[in-house]
């Protein structure tokens, strides 16, 4: 009885040590997924790696046109319970990618004007949008792509000063003071790291809070779009670092 008790202890031992052998490989290969997936921490993205890409001249002085209202909404930011200090070359860097400058600008998404600017993000800053539209990120193609083209086709023919009018987005002013104001909110709620908030920008808050809990490395795979927004502006803006064009934290 002894003999038989002991054998089914050594099972027991021996089926322990083997669970044990498996859970240390397992942690082993997967051990940092499961703790980015679990983390509440935020890795900071290692800009580093990223090459700097110049902005052609053409689109760098269009940008510039808009430079003086930049500097004048940067200088207003507060740091304070909901907004971060925004770099300007962070700023540059994002219109250069985006619109390039362009009052008129409509992205494929149905995101519009210098900053663009999605109709639900335009929605909780008051702007009025065209078809009063609630489209929140670039998730469904087809019906963003749809969106996009009927609005491009209603402002056809129309001037600068009546887009405004259509859509609100497409007044240059509230475009840039409404852009910065949320990219500074973004920074703020992804303690001031770039890659976080842009992507944020991008998608939505929601999407990054869910995506991802170990930093931008960890969800930048599950969307090309989003992650070639985030580098290419973070390129754009390590060419500007690079020239020195103003980086100045207003």
């Amino acid at each position: 009885m002894d003999k038989k008790a002991d054998v089914e202890m050594i099972k027991v031992v021996f089926a322990v040590l083997i669970a044990a052998v498996l859970l240390i490989i397992a942690y082993m290969i997967f051990g940092n997924y499961i703790k980015g997936f679990f983390s509440n921490e935020v890795k900071t993205f290692d800009s580093g790696k990223i090459s700097p890409k110049e902005i052609p001249a053409e689109i760098l002085d269009n940008v510039k046109k808009h430079e003086s209202k930049i500097n004048l909404v940067l200088a207003n930011i507060q740091e304070d319970q909901l907004h971060s200090k925004v770099s300007k070359n962070l700023i540059i860097a994002l219109v250069s990618y985006t619109s390039a400058g362009n009052q008129r600008f409509i992205s494929e998404c149905g995101s519009v004007g210098i900053i663009p600017l999605m109709p639900s993000t335009a929605n909780i800053f008051g702007l009025n949008v065209f078809d009063d539209s609630r489209l929140i990120d670039c998730s469904n193609k087809a019906i963003n792509t749809d969106y996009a083209l009927k609005l491009k086709d209603k402002i056809f023919q129309m001037d600068n000063e009546e887009i405004k009018q259509i859509d609100q987005r497409f007044d240059s002013d509230k475009s840039i003071e409404m852009g910065i104001d949320y990219l500074s909110r973004l920074l703020k709620k992804f303690n001031n790291e770039e890659a976080m908030a842009l992507s944020a920008f991008y998608m939505s808050p929601d999407f990054v809070e869910k995506n991802c809990k170990g930093g931008f490395s960890s969800c930048s795979e599950k969307n090309k779009e989003m992650k070639d927004f985030v580098v290419g502006i973070l390129a754009n803006k390590k060419y500007l670092d690079n020239i020195n064009f103003s980086d100045k934290i207003a």
